[in-house]
């Protein structure tokens, strides 16, 4: 009878082991996605600002401070947490 409750019990947990690893890891590809299109956006904003002061849409004073604003956003988004892209 212990053989059967000890199997019964390590059977349980080892399930609700299995169902938590299955729970992390679509947290963490959600949270990955999330991050990604994040930094996508922020290279994307980049990128057009670029493009407008270099077509001499945006002032020097308005390029610099939209930039810095948008790399602060991205430097802090690499930072959020450990394994970086």
């Amino acid at each position: 009878m212990e053989y059967i409750e000890t199997t019964i019990t390590e059977h349980i947990r080892n399930q609700a082991f299995r169902e938590g690893e299955v729970k992390g890891e679509v947290k963490g590809e959600a949270k990955g996605e999330a991050k990604g299109e994040a930094k996508g956006t922020l290279k994307g904003q980049l990128l057009l600002c670029q493009q407008l002061y270099q077509q001499g849409l945006l002032s020097e004073d308005k390029y610099k401070s939209m930039t810095e604003s948008l790399n602060q956003q991205l430097r802090a988004l690499q930072r959020s947490k450990p394994g970086n892209d």
